[in-house]
C-alpha cells in the first residue's frame, strides 16, 4: 500500500512537471498578443504673442559711482542730439509698449502700428498679439546720437526677440576700452544666465560667469573687463535657463582723452558652416593700413577652422588675398582684415569646414589726435519679409541689400501714421550689394520705416547703415532687421 502511494506521488509529480514544461513551451512558441497602441491626433495650437526688447540709453562704464567733479573741458557726459526709439507691431490684435521700470504702457492698434518714443534709462518691452490664425511681429530700433563726451558716436540698435542663447562677436577690454554686457529679463520669472568668453588666446577661465540671476522685468550689466583684461578681441556666449533674455553689448573706446567711438552690439547667427555678414560700408584703405575694418571670427570648436571669405560688392563678387584660405585656430577669436578693399558697401559670406560665428567691424578712422568711430554688424540672413525702423532726419540712413543669386526686393516706405507708400522694386544681380538712399526708395523726411519683401535670391542680406556727419569725423552704426513672427505649432494628443 505504501509502495502504491509512493508510485502515485511520483506519477503526479511527473504530470505536473510535464504540464509546466508544456506551458513554458507554448509561451515561447506562441507569440504574445500585440497591444494596440492608439495613434495620437494632432492639434493645432494658435500662434502666441511676439515680444521684442528695445535697449535703454548707453551709459558710461563708471556711471553709478557717485558724484564726481570734472573739468568742463573734459566732461565725460555727452550732449545728446538724438535718443529715439521706434517700435513696429503687426498683428490682428495690435500690441503695446511697456517700460520695464513700471511706467505707463502705450497701446498700439491693429493690424499694423508704429510708435515713437524717447529712449529711457531702462529697456522697454514691445508686444504684438496674434489672432487664432494670423501670427504677429514685434520689431523696431533705437537710435542714439551723442555729439561729445566719452561716449561720442552713433549707436543704432534693433529691438530684439528674447532667447535662451546669444552669441555676440564684438568688444575688447584693451586699456581705454569697455565691454558692458547687458542682460535684460523682460519676462515674469527669474532667469539664470551663464557666460562663456573667448579672446585671441582662447577660452577665458574666470570665476563668477555662471549662475547670474536676473529678476523679472529688470536688467543686469556685467563689465567684461572685470573678467578678462587687455583683450583686443572678444566673443561672448550667453545661455539662459528659467526663461529668455535679450542681450546687448555696449562697446566704447577712449585713447587717452580722445574718443574712440561707442556701439551697442547684438547677437548674430549661432555657429554655422556658412555665415552672412551684411551692411559693411567701407572707406578705401591700403593693404598695409595699421587700422582697418575687419571680420571678427570665433571658432568655438576643438579643431582649426579653414575659412573662405567671399565679398559681394557694388560690382559683384570680390576676394582679398589671404581670405581665400584663412585659418582660425581652435577656440580662438581672430580678426580678418578688410584692408585693401575699394570704398563701397559689401556683404561678407564666410564658408568654413568647422562651425564658426562672425561679425563685421566697420571703422571710421580720422587724423591723429582726432576722434574715431566704429560699428558692429551682426551676422544675419535676410528674411523673406522684414521691417526696418528709420531714424529722424538728424541722421542719414542707407539701405544696404545683397544677394547670392539674382533677386528682386520690394521696398515700401511707411509714414508716421502707418500709411504705406508706393512699392519700389530693387533688382539685384547675383553676388552684388547695393546701397540705396531714402529718396531712391520713394521715401522722404516723413518716412519712419521700410517694409522689405524678397523674391528669389540665395543667402539674402539686408541692413541699415546710419551716419552722422561731424566736423571731427563721420559717425556710423549698422542695424540688421530683427524680430521674429510668432508661429503656430502642432501638438500630439494621445487618447486616454
Amino acid at each position: 500500500m505504501r509502495v502504491l502511494r509512493r508510485l502515485c506521488s511520483i506519477a503526479l509529480a511527473l504530470a505536473l512537471v510535464w504540464a509546466f514544461g508544456t506551458l513554458v513551451w507554448i509561451d515561447q512558441v506562441q507569440p504574445a498578443p500585440q497591444r494596440q497602441v492608439a495613434m495620437p491626433s494632432v492639434v493645432a495650437v494658435p500662434p502666441g504673442d511676439a515680444i521684442a526688447v528695445c535697449p535703454g540709453a548707453v551709459k558710461r562704464p563708471t556711471a553709478g559711482e557717485g558724484d564726481v567733479a570734472y573739468d568742463p573741458q573734459f566732461d565725460p557726459d555727452a550732449t545728446v542730439i538724438e535718443a529715439l526709439q521706434r517700435g513696429i507691431v503687426e498683428g490682428g490684435q495690435g500690441g503695446r509698449l511697456v517700460p520695464l521700470d513700471g511706467g505707463a504702457a502705450t497701446n498700439l492698434g491693429a493690424p499694423f502700428a508704429l510708435t515713437t518714443d524717447v529712449v529711457a534709462a531702462e529697456p522697454k518691452r514691445l508686444e504684438a498679439y496674434s489672432t487664432q490664425t494670423e501670427p504677429a511681429l514685434a520689431t523696431g530700433a533705437v537710435f542714439q546720437h551723442l555729439a561729445d563726451g566719452d561716449l561720442r558716436g552713433v549707436a543704432a540698435t534693433p529691438c530684439i526677440a528674447p532667447s535662451t542663447e546669444a552669441w555676440i562677436v564684438a568688444g575688447s577690454t584693451e586699456p581705454g576700452s569697455s565691454a558692458r554686457l547687458v542682460l535684460v529679463n523682460a519676462g515674469l520669472t527669474n532667469v539664470t544666465a551663464s557666460l562663456e568668453l573667448w579672446d585671441a588666446a582662447g577660452p577665458v577661465e574666470a570665476v563668477g560667469l555662471t549662475g547670474l540671476v536676473i529678476p523679472p522685468l529688470t536688467q543686469r550689466a556685467v563689465l567684461l573687463e572685470g573678467f578678462v583684461g587687455d583683450a583686443a578681441r572678444l566673443a561672448s556666449h550667453v545661455t539662459a535657463s528659467g526663461g529668455e533674455l535679450a542681450v546687448f553689448l555696449q562697446h566704447s573706446r577712449l585713447e587717452g582723452l580722445v574718443q574712440g567711438g561707442t556701439e551697442l552690439a547684438v547677437a548674430g547667427e549661432a555657429p554655422a558652416y556658412e555665415v552672412v555678414v551684411p551692411g559693411l560700408s567701407l572707406t578705401g584703405s591700403d593693404y598695409d593700413a595699421p587700422r582697418a575694418s575687419a571680420l571678427r571670427v570665433l571658432n568655438p570648436g576643438a579643431a582649426p577652422a579653414n575659412v573662405t571669405v567671399e565679398l559681394w560688392g557694388p560690382d559683384g563678387v570680390t576676394t582679398l588675398p589671404g581670405l581665400e584660405e584663412a585659418v582660425v585656430g581652435a577656440g580662438l577669436v581672430t580678426d580678418l582684415s578688410l584692408a585693401g578693399l575699394p570704398a563701397g558697401v559689401y556683404t561678407a559670406v564666410l564658408t568654413s569646414d568647422q562651425l564658426v560665428v562672425a561679425a563685421g567691424l566697420v571703422l571710421r578712422t580720422a587724423e591723429p589726435e582726432a576722434p574715431e568711430e566704429f560699428a558692429w554688424a551682426a551676422s544675419a540672413r535676410g528674411a523673406e519679409r522684414a521691417f526696418l525702423a528709420l531714424p529722424s532726419s538728424d541722421l542719414t540712413a542707407q539701405l544696404v541689400l545683397g544677394a547670392g543669386e539674382a533677386a528682386s526686393v520690394s521696398v515700401v516706405p511707411i509714414g508716421m501714421n502707418a500709411t504705406a507708400g508706393e512699392a519700389v522694386i530693387i533688382e539685384l544681380e547675383g553676388g552684388q550689394s547695393r546701397a540705396l538712399d531714402l529718396a531712391e526708395l520713394g521715401g522722404d523726411d516723413s518716412t519712419v520705416a521700410l517694409e522689405l519683401t524678397w523674391t528669389g535670391g540665395a543667402a539674402r542680406a539686408a541692413a541699415l547703415t546710419v551716419v552722422a556727419q561731424d566736423p571731427e569725423g563721420q559717425m556710423i552704426s549698422v542695424v540688421v532687421p530683427s524680430g521674429r513672427w510668432a508661429q503656430p505649432t502642432e501638438l500630439p494628443v494621445y487618447p486616454r
